[in-house]
């Protein structure tokens, strides 16, 4: 999460209502408007700044240095309200999440992937029965899987993030890396491999490039979700030494060197336990084990309990919006269930 230092701390109020009040100061003037703390080092206090409404965005990470992971993230901390807070677990709608626009904040679009840039302009779903714009159909992933190309699976990375920016688009959902567990799985021809090294090495190379494209990827479905048979109700029973060599491993290299922006959790149960609510594998494993620091949203509708979601490290319920869930959170937090931090 974005902190702020103590030793910018006192400023850092002054100049939030600077740039709220007087959006003609340019950032050059910064250093005499804080002090004389430099831009540099006041951008390591991962401060924000907003003229006429919408993101200084070059300024900030390329002039002043700042982590463009942290930037959407920072202005919860300062000034979004309690409900306005809550409301930011849920989307905006089947393809964007929700903006804040009185801090300029502005709603971005996720598209399905992972081998095609699938994106609904006017209505959305999940099965494709609405009509998407014309986009190039890449090789499936058990086709470039074939490959075995670390460098190949970077390249269609890249190219599919120019396609994101070029369609306003923030974030693909993919890559799609769950192990093939049975030739039975309606989806095998998304996934990459059986092997959990294979797909972890080639799904890590494709993350790697949408993300030099300054695009965000949402690696699917963790955790175990190898069927699409009540895929939605339906539990995986897999003892520790399987999954920790089979179905984690699958994942964990590319969540460790690759660092993506976002994972998605899966439908299923996982010994009995709904992935979205599955506190042992969406935190103490992918967060501090690992060292994940992004967002974590649901697959499509797989939210069960929002509540226990949240306390599980279940960031956004996706599709939005959600209102009674959104709800529930501010309910739960002025009860005490859970920490509004």
């Amino acid at each position: 999460p974005a902190t702020i230092k103590g030793t910018y701390l006192d400023n850092f109020k002054n100049i939030w209502d600077l740039y709220i009040n007087n959006s003609t100061c340019a950032p050059s003037d910064l250093p005499s408007k804080t002090a004389g703390d430099s831009e540099a080092e006041f951008a390591q206090g991962k401060a924000v700044f907003f003229q006429n409404g919408s993101w200084e965005y070059n300024t900030l990470v390329n002039d002043l240095g700042m982590n463009k992971d942290d930037l959407t993230m920072i202005p919860i901390y300062c000034g979004v309200e309690g409900e306005e807070k809550a409301g930011l677990c849920s989307g905006q709608d089947f393809w964007h999440l929700k903006g804040v626009e009185r801090l300029g904040i502005p709603a971005v679009m996720v598209a399905d992937g992972p081998h095609g840039l699938r994106k609904q302009e006017v209505a959305g779903d999940h099965l494709g029965l609405n009509e998407s714009i014309a986009a190039v159909c890449f090789p499936a992933g058990c086709a470039s899987a074939a490959s075995f190309d670390r460098g190949l699976l970077k390249k269609l990375g890249e190219t599919l993030g120019n396609e994101c920016q070029a369609e306003n688009i923030s974030t693909i959902l993919g890559p799609a890396m769950n192990i093939k567990r049975s030739p039975l799985c309606g989806r095998n021809f998304e996934y990459y491999s059986e092997d959990p090294l294979l797909t972890t090495e080639l799904a890590g190379a494709f993350v790697e490039g949408v993300q030099s494209q300054n695009i965000g990827t949402s690696p699917k479905h963790f955790l175990a979700n190898n069927q699409e048979t009540r895929r939605t109700t339906s539990s995986s029973e897999v003892d520790e030494r399987t999954l920790r060599e089979i179905y984690l491993a699958a994942f964990e290299g590319m969540v460790i060197e690759q660092k993506p922006w976002t994972m998605m959790s899966a439908y299923n149960r996982i010994n009995g336990v709904f992935a979205s609510e599955n506190k042992r594998y969406m935190t103490d494993i992918l967060r501090k084990e690992w060292g994940f620091d992004g967002l974590v949203m649901t697959d499509w509708g797989a939210m069960n309990e929002r509540v226990a979601g949240l306390k599980a490290g279940v960031d956004i319920e996706m599709p939005g919006p959600a209102e009674e869930n959104d709800q529930a959170i501010v309910e739960a937090v002025e009860s005490g269930i859970l920490d509004e931090a």
